[in-house]
């Protein structure tokens, strides 16, 4: 788009239902930005509504938002990337087609969407938002089923001559169907040839978890290899695959590649920053078991920080916690405590831990027992750090 005299013609296949709006405004806009959303629900209003059609010059739509044609370009991109827009251009005249969004559940059922939505928002509000679209299940436990069919209804006999109108375009809400990734190189059949899975476990795979699988891959840029990685840490004991760790153990391995190529630009380790949180747990704490291992998992997982910052507040805890292990819940309240004192370094995060240790030896200089922990702890960080250096 780049005259503003040209011809916009705005279509729309159906109307958008309160559930489309809900989630348009609760599930999308945290992803596209409000301008984008904005952008999307003026061009919606603006349709002809016997019709769901209008016709506008393109400098009506910039007049209108007071933006710059590349400002609605980059807007018009977003809402393409996502799924909501198609735009095709033919003789000095573009057409935006306008998408229906996702039902709520195909949204959260997306791998993509519900990754990028649970990243923008954090998992707490995503929960809420996971909780504002359920509804009651119905338990058919003890009803008969009465409800009548067609055929006792209505029994005139059907003409077989009756006129079919499918051909001509009418109304209709037909479902958007998937997020168009582009070309992303992950060879999909190389990585269940690498896995080495029984031929009965090989052919039960789904074209739901090879679609899952890649854009899972994606979403986190990981490759082949990577994703064997998860799928194998996704396994439980008894080795059934669960789709949500697959998530959060693609989400962590993504923070440590980022951590491990930041080590390699750095002229020198810094203890904390650059190591995988599994051996900060094993070092300090010995009789580490699979649930603090798997805490931990999760704590690197669902943290807003880098890796590097979370380590700190891992071993922060740990150390608070007499070497053991907290609960998951004890990390993420730590987190909150590091966030509201607007810690967003690694510096600042060793500074305030460090500053944090000193006013807990400080309440406790009375009782010799603690200040004997309080040693030990800050001989094993200075011992640990000193590895990596």
């Amino acid at each position: 788009m780049d005259k503003l005299n040209m011809k916009v013609r705005i279509l729309i296949g159906s109307s958008l239902s309160i559930d489309d709006l809900n989630v348009l405004s609760l599930l999308y806009m945290p992803i596209i930005g409000n301008r984008a959303y904005t952008l999307y629900m003026t061009l919606y209003s603006a349709l002809n509504r016997s019709s769901n059609t209008r016709v506008v010059e393109l400098r009506d739509i910039t007049d209108l938002f007071g933006i710059t044609i590349n400002t609605l370009n980059t807007d018009r991109k977003r809402l393409e990337a996502i799924g909501l827009m198609n735009t095709y251009y033919k003789d000095d005249e573009y057409v935006l087609l306008l998408k229906a969004p996702f039902s709520a559940r195909h949204f959260f059922n997306d791998c993509i969407l519900g990754i990028y939505l649970r990243n923008r928002v954090g998992n707490a509000l995503f929960e809420k938002l996971l909780n504002l679209f359920k509804v009651e299940s119905f338990n058919k436990e003890g009803y008969k089923n009465i409800t009548e069919t067609f055929d006792n209804v209505f029994k005139d006999k059907i003409d077989d001559d009756i006129v079919e109108y499918t051909d001509g375009y009418l109304i209709d809400k037909k479902a958007n169907e998937s997020l168009k990734i582009g070309e992303y190189n992950f060879d999909y059949d190389y990585f269940i040839q690498q896995l080495n899975l029984p031929i009965v476990k090989k052919n039960s795979l789904t074209a739901e978890f090879q679609d899952t699988i890649e854009k899972t891959a994606y979403a986190y840029n990981l490759n082949e290899e990577d994703m064997q990685r998860v799928y194998h840490r996704s396994l439980d004991q008894v080795g059934n695959f669960s789709y949500s760790r697959m998530n959060r153990e693609a989400k962590l391995l993504k923070k440590i590649k980022e951590q491990e190529r930041l080590k390699k630009n750095s002229v020198k380790s810094e203890g904390l920053r650059y190591i995988d949180p599994r051996d900060i747990l094993k070092s300090m704490v010995k009789d580490a078991t699979l649930d603090d291992f798997d805490t931990i998992d999760r704590v690197c997982a669902d943290s807003p920080y880098d890796l590097g910052i979370t380590n700190v507040i891992i071993s922060h805890a740990i150390s608070k916690n007499k070497m053991r292990c907290p609960e998951y819940s004890y990390f993420m309240k730590s987190i909150e405590t590091f966030q509201q004192y607007k810690v967003k370094t690694y510096e600042e995060a060793e500074n305030f831990a460090r500053a944090q240790g000193k006013y807990d030896a400080s309440k406790q200089e009375n009782k010799d027992v603690k200040k004997e922990e309080v040693k030990q702890t800050s001989e094993w960080l200075k011992n640990f750090k000193s590895q990596f250096k």
